[in-house]
């Protein structure tokens, strides 16, 4: 376990920023850091973290919130056990009908004909956060259409890239750790 290098960091913040914005400041206040362990990355508080350096490192599974992990490619991704903290800090949030949640459970992209709600003001290629009708977080994704794009398309159309749903904790249960 180490802290993230610069150009680790960079990776991790450009990734971020796509779904918190401006909010990313006050994500990674300084009670909080990233660190990595084992090519995932986890949000940890600094206090924890002391108490984790007097465990060695082969038993130290994880630590604090897996936001996501490093490809072989050296890609960041995004993983689902981020949800809330993306709930808590991300700018963008798209409601989807109570019709389309298992849709997205199932881990399809959403439809225009699915979406419930949304910011007049979202741009293409932002990260979103999808939720239901009762602020409930479903999963997350990238928008494939700006918001004034949405309007005049039709039903059928993908206006969400999904990246992340919390179907995945039964699909892939094994790997979410």
């Amino acid at each position: 376990m180490r802290p993230l290098k610069a150009e680790e960091l960079e990776k991790v913040e450009k990734k971020l920023r796509q779904y918190v914005g401006s909010n990313y400041h006050s994500f990674l206040n300084p009670m909080y850091t990233l660190v990595l362990n084992n090519q995932k990355v986890y949000y940890v508080t600094k206090s924890l973290l002391v108490k984790a350096a007097m465990t060695s490192r082969s038993d130290l599974e994880c630590i604090g919130t897996c936001l996501g992990r490093f490809t072989r490619s050296d890609y960041f991704r995004l993983k689902i056990t981020a949800l809330h903290v993306l709930n808590t800090y991300c700018v963008n949030k798209v409601k989807v009908k109570p019709s389309a949640e298992m849709n997205v459970l199932y881990g399809n992209h959403v439809l225009r004909s699915h979406l419930g709600g949304f910011a007049p003001d979202i741009k293409k290629n932002a990260g979103v956060l999808l939720t239901t009708n009762h602020g409930v977080p479903l999963g997350f994704g990238v928008m494939s259409k700006s918001s004034s794009e949405i309007v005049s398309t039709d039903g059928k159309a993908v206006v969400v890239v999904r990246h992340g749903d919390s179907g995945e904790y039964l699909r892939a249960e094994e790997d979410l750790m």
